[in-house]
């Protein structure tokens, strides 16, 4: 990958990884012109272009607003506008909202049901007698897909149960050349396609590992990206409970032909970045 500066446009942005290729269509569809950023209305035309109206869970349309300039309530906040009104609040010639817009439009039935479950779980976590401040696990783990999620497929347990036992030399390295055939990434996150812009030894997706028919590999890409939008949501449904535990940290940058560092074993000998398991809390020591 080359570096993009934060916040700086480049229509180009793309190139820089495969990492990118889920949001590509949306891109692409953007109508706008590629030398600055897009604004509000280019926004908005894009989700509109949807051959369904995008609607959230109280059935009014997703719309991209301008960020506001101060919250005086509950319902004036990020998460409970849109639940509330459908306003998902945008600040402009940024990169991280631009990829959150971009997200909207390849998976939006997830991002409806995140937004739901992120509202009635701080909703009901403010309606206690005590209410707590700090986010709950349910909220936790919400958040960290949103920001941070990549959903990944196989047809295959062997390449789910090596992420999960954190073989990453085998996974990443002695399977390299059947690795694309047996497993696919989708990154969710839309902080994940920030962070990409200037790609650094650490970069952590959090997975959600879903077993699929060998069939799925046949689909054309856009049938793919409808599918790992409902899959995503059949898989948060089925869960007894919801914790960022539920997530598989994943070395994003391990990715053959996601990062042009690696393409030698030797990139997989960094044990401080693929690590052999689940870094303790200190209570847990």
């Amino acid at each position: 990958m080359t570096n993009i500066k934060p916040d700086i446009w480049n229509a180009d942005f793309h190139h820089l990884s495969q990492l990118y290729n889920p949001i590509i269509p949306a891109f692409h569809q953007l109508n706008h012109n590629n030398t600055q950023w897009p604004n509000l209305e280019e926004f908005q035309n894009l989700i509109d272009s949807h051959t369904e109206t995008i609607i959230n869970s109280q059935n009014k349309p997703i719309q991209f607003i301008e960020q506001a300039t101060e919250c005086n309530s509950f319902k004036d906040q990020y998460e409970p506008r849109i639940y509330l009104k459908g306003e998902v609040q945008t600040r402009l010639n940024n990169w991280h909202d631009f990829f959150q817009v971009l997200v909207w439009h390849t998976f939006p039935k997830a991002k409806i049901l995140l937004n739901a479950l992120h509202y009635q779980a701080s909703t009901k976590r403010l309606s206690e007698k005590k209410p707590n401040r700090q986010r709950s696990t349910i909220e936790n783990f919400l958040t960290l897909f949103d920001e941070c999620g990549i959903v990944i497929v196989s047809h295959t347990t062997d390449f789910l149960d090596m992420i999960k036992n954190f073989q990453w030399q085998e996974l990443f390295w002695k399977n390299r050349t059947e690795f694309d055939s047996n497993i696919e990434c989708f990154t969710f996150g839309h902080a994940m396609y920030e962070k990409a812009l200037s790609p650094y030894i650490g970069m952590t997706a959090n997975a959600m590992l879903i077993h699929i028919d060998k069939d799925f590999f046949n689909l054309d890409y856009s049938k793919k990206l409808l599918a790992i939008d409902s899959l995503i949501i059949e898989n948060i449904k089925t869960q007894d409970t919801l914790s960022p535990k539920t997530l598989n940290p994943f070395p994003i940058l391990g990715v053959p032909s996601w990062y042009k560092n690696n393409d030698n074993l030797g990139f997989y000998l960094n044990e401080n970045y693929f690590r052999k398991g689940r870094r303790k809390k200190k209570s847990e020591n």
